[in-house]
């Protein structure tokens, strides 16, 4: 139970000795002097919250006590060895368990929201990154950016020393080239803009034509801009393409690009040690 939380919800707590921190803390404030007290609504609130926090430490028991069955153990020792906490392995868990169900990395990592998916429709092409879990994803990018980015923090051991190299790796590229990659950056999202457009027209004009013409007519815009994109990208510069864009704002998305690659690769290695480790 936080201490503010519970001292506002007028809570008992089990401490090995009393403390008024809080009591003097308000004492002193000038809340105090001018006769504010505390509302019914700020303790209620706290109630809740109070509340949520033992939900919470309850299920986190819940979740140490199964992670112990005998049956997660190979497991386990798998994601403590890529220095992953126990909420994201029972997160993990169940996406993956058994890891027998899964024949391929492809599928592991679909599973997890870490794979991109192929899409066609005639003469287009777009890759879908929002299949498998997004809790799953969101938590591997939170692990790469707690655990695997600070090198203090990595793990020491092999597993550790591969994921800060591919980390560090991917890091110097940027920082030994940064105008290549606000390029890179840019570009991309010239060809956002681009597809948001085509979206655009497709919604619009493909209605206006009779049905047998609406795929010519869609074929056609999808390769004139194609070639536009193609166009724009060789004879811009990054300066030309998106004068607006600043150098922190590239160096935030490639950071946010080096993490999910970083977790990507942790993926990769995590599949091949769960297969090791549980087929033995």
């Amino acid at each position: 139970m936080l201490p503010m939380w519970a001292w506002l919800a007028e809570r008992a707590r089990n401490l090995t000795r009393n403390t008024n921190y809080y009591e003097r803390l308000y004492n002193r404030s000038i809340a105090k002097t001018y006769g504010v007290e505390i509302s019914a609504f700020t303790r209620h609130l706290s109630n809740l919250l109070c509340d949520l926090n033992d939900w919470e430490q309850e299920i986190n028991t819940e979740i140490l006590s199964s992670l112990k069955q005998p049956q997660f153990a190979a497991y386990t020792q798998v994601f403590q060895k890529f220095g992953i906490g126990a909420r994201p392995q029972a997160l993990l868990l169940s996406q993956i368990y058994p890891i027998t169900k899964f024949e391929s990395l492809g599928r592991f990592k679909r599973r997890l929201g870490m794979a991109k998916e192929e899409f066609s429709s005639g003469d287009k092409e777009t890759m879908n990154t929002g299949a498998g879990s997004k809790l799953c994803r969101t938590q591997l990018y939170l692990w790469v950016l707690d655990m695997i980015a600070p090198a203090h923090a990595r793990p020491k051991n092999e597993i550790g020393e591969k994921l800060g190299n591919f980390y560090d790796t991917r890091k110097a590229q940027f920082q030994d080239n940064p105008d290549l990659w606000k390029k890179k950056a840019v570009a991309r999202l010239q060809q956002k803009a681009l597809q948001e457009f085509q979206r655009s027209l497709i919604q619009n004009l493909i209605p206006m034509v009779s049905k047998d013409l609406q795929p010519q007519l869609e074929a056609t815009l999808n390769r004139t801009l194609q070639t536009m994109q193609m166009s724009l990208t060789a004879s811009m510069s990054a300066e030309d393409i998106a004068p607006g864009v600043k150098q922190n704002q590239v160096k935030k998305g490639f950071g946010n690009l080096v993490i999910s690659q970083t977790a990507a690769y942790g993926c990769r290695l995590l599949f091949k040690e769960l297969k090791r480790s549980c087929n033995t």
